[in-house]
């Protein structure tokens, strides 16, 4: 199963949710993020690719991760039901200097940006990737031209320069160079 996202999130405040990167052991992404679904409730998202390979004359499609050890997994962070701690002690999660998520300075899970998640949901509805290469070129990325759609600084045209969290860092062209921090549903990518 490449996606495990039906699961009902049980929180009282969705907007405190939000994606982050937790670390699998080698080839366990399948089964800790059905573990995590089904046992913590969370929602998990663990996209795989579909590659075509021949072996012995015979023809199939194979699905393989994405990302290769790694699941998103949408909780919060804030919510004492259910405890990101308890992602510790699912099996085939794999703790790296004790962490079992990608952290920041003050070893909390980094959280990822939705949009950056949304964007690759909608390249795999159901969880299989057909066209990697094509799909991952329409994520936002560090030095990619976007333009912003709402607010202020509408209509004009800038190059992305930073990505934490829901918050992106653009250097607008007009006025020798202006950062703003922006949301990612603010912007949309320039060809």
């Amino acid at each position: 199963m490449a996606a495990v996202d039906d699961c009902p999130a049980q929180r009282t405040n969705a907007s405190m949710l939000a994606w982050h990167i937790a670390i699998t052991e080698p080839q366990r992404e399948t089964s800790a993020a059905l573990e995590i679904a089904s046992n913590l409730h969370l929602t998990v998202f663990n996209p795989r690719c579909a590659q075509r390979i021949v072996r012995r004359g015979i023809a199939s499609e194979v699905f393989q991760p994405v990302f290769p050890g790694y699941l998103m997994v949408q909780f919060d962070m804030t919510d004492k039901a259910y405890p990101w701690q308890e992602i510790y002690r699912t099996k085939g999660i794999r703790r790296r200097n004790g962490q079992a998520f990608l952290t920041g300075a003050g070893r909390t899970p980094l959280a990822l940006a939705d949009i950056a998640v949304t964007a690759l949901m909608a390249m795999c509805p159901d969880g299989i990737m057909r066209d990697v290469e094509a799909a991952m070129g329409t994520l936002l990325r560090i030095g990619q031209r976007v333009r912003v759609l709402s607010g202020p600084f509408a209509d004009h045209v800038g190059e992305v320069v930073w990505v934490v969290g829901e918050r992106i860092k653009v250097l607008l062209a007009f006025l020798g160079g202006v950062d703003v921090e922006l949301r990612g549903d603010q912007l949309e990518a320039v060809a």
